[in-house]
């Protein structure tokens, strides 16, 4: 007989006989200190006659990302400390407005040599969905040789863009973008827009 207990102090046990049962449930009544343990140990074995099993242990408390990076600093400045290591140490990659060679490694890189437009982005953006930042790569490169901008993405047809993402895989993602691409012509004159509500509004 399988039995299952999960008292407060947060111990389960697995307990498979009456006997066992019966050892454990003496057992959660104990005080703390009476098993062997202090206040605030958040891990003990504790021993029971018979097949009982152990299988979780108390929580301990985790500070929150507010408490470890703001305690000392505002948030201006962790922002700033933020950006400037985006800056020393991202990667070398097109999408980011870099020319070649590129860089799939983490290592430190200088600015960046041309503007990135928000259709490369967004383009760069869905690609690397479940797909690796080097796979991405060439196929981003020769999407923006065919499609450079959302205009001549709209224009084009369903074949032409599986064509362009073939290898890809996950086709409702091309599927998705030149839908969106459409609707960003005809709705918003041609330009991705900036709003966070016109953003979702694109498929």
């Amino acid at each position: 007989m399988l039995v299952s207990f999960q008292p407060q102090n947060s111990y389960r046990f697995v307990v498979t006989n009456r006997a066992c049962a019966k050892s454990a449930l003496a057992i959660f009544r104990k005080p703390r200190h009476k098993m062997g343990r202090t206040p605030g140990e958040t891990k003990r074995s504790i021993k029971v006659s018979g097949r009982v099993k152990k299988i979780s242990t108390e929580k301990s408390k985790i500070p929150d990302l507010e408490d470890l990076f703001l305690k000392e600093k505002g948030i201006e400045d962790f922002q700033e400390d933020l950006l400037h290591w985006y800056h020393v140490s991202r990667r070398k990659l097109p999408w980011r407005g870099d020319i070649p060679p590129y860089s799939v490694n983490k290592t430190p890189t200088s600015d960046r040599h041309v503007v990135v437009n928000p259709y490369a982005t967004w383009v760069s953006e869905i690609m690397l969905q479940q797909t690796r930042v080097e796979t991405v790569i060439d196929y981003f490169n020769n999407w923006m040789k065919k499609f450079p901008d959302v205009a001549s993405l709209a224009r084009a047809t369903p074949d032409e863009v599986n064509a362009a993402w073939a290898g890809l895989g996950y086709y409702s993602r091309a599927r998705n973008l030149h839908k969106g691409a459409k609707m960003v012509v005809k709705d918003f004159n041609g330009r991705v827009p900036s709003s966070q509500n016109e953003l979702l509004s694109i498929p």
